[in-house]
């Protein structure tokens, strides 16, 4: 009898245990039911495009709007969807050249300005440097004058030492000494130019006059000269008067002469 209660008791469990299991299957399958129905609607009113504002677009609408239109100009806004824009191509313009070419040409190759004209010349201009004048011309004398009357020499021409008595020491004469009265006046010795005029501490004042390749220094002159450099002087024209020559102011009055042949010292006394 026992046995028999417990058998029945056994049999009344096992249906129990089954019981809970199904109960529980169901349960799972309702939670998964509900899930997948969740996750369907989610995504099924994300794709599907509505006409209010702030609605999410489809993919294709969003990748023709992201699309760059091939020229601005040449395209026309067909409408707008959700805050984005469709472009749609115009027809292009009957040219040689595409309106975008020439445009792009535009702006690499800017217009060349225009020359300006050239300036007219006004009174203000300042006036063309003077070319530089030819040299004075004169034809050389044959032969050469005393510069003075008497034409007589008190010292001549040395390259060797001799006693100087204004000096008081040995020093060479590379000159010749005429005689002349002081204040006489001076002739240029031949036809030539005025290359210089100057003062020297020891000479006095000095004409230094070309004569062709030769070159005579004047010296011992008074304060003026009759004569300025640039001048052509003809053989026998004034050119000056007789002082002193001042390491000669011993000696009596004379015209102190020099004389130098295409750059070479010469004794003066040769050329007369």
């Amino acid at each position: 009898m026992a046995m028999h209660r417990m058998n029945e008791q056994d049999k009344e469990k096992k249906k129990s245990g089954r019981g809970g299991f199904y109960a529980a299957l169901a349960i799972c399958v309702l939670a998964i039911g509900i899930a997948a129905w969740s996750t369907y609607d989610t995504m099924s009113g994300f794709l599907t495009p509505t006409d209010t504002d702030g609605a999410k677009n489809t993919v294709r609408d969003t990748l023709t709007a992201i699309e760059p239109a091939d020229d601005p100009e040449d395209t026309v806004t067909a409408g707008h969807a959700h805050g984005t824009t469709s472009a749609v191509p115009a027809e292009p313009e009957p040219s040689d050249v595409p309106k975008s070419e020439a445009a792009g040409r535009a702006e690499i190759e800017p217009e060349k300005p225009a020359a300006e004209p050239a300036a007219a010349p006004t009174e203000e201009s300042e006036p063309a440097e003077p070319t530089a004048a030819e040299p004075a011309s004169y034809r050389v004398s044959e032969r050469f004058v005393y510069p003075v009357s008497s034409g007589e020499v008190l010292a001549a021409y040395t390259d060797i030492p001799v006693y100087s008595e204004t000096m008081r020491d040995y020093r060479v004469h590379l000159g010749m000494d005429l005689k002349a009265k002081r204040g006489e006046t001076v002739k240029a010795a031949a036809n030539g130019i005025v290359k210089d005029a100057y003062t020297d501490m020891l000479l006095g004042n000095i004409l230094v006059i070309e004569h062709g390749d030769v070159e005579i220094r004047y010296c011992g002159l008074g304060e003026t000269f009759l004569v300025k450099p640039g001048e052509v002087v003809t053989a026998g024209q004034d050119i000056g008067s007789v002082t002193a020559a001042p390491f000669e102011s011993a000696m009596e009055t004379h015209l102190h002469l020099e004389a130098a042949e295409n750059g070479q010292v010469i004794d003066p006394a040769s050329l007369f």
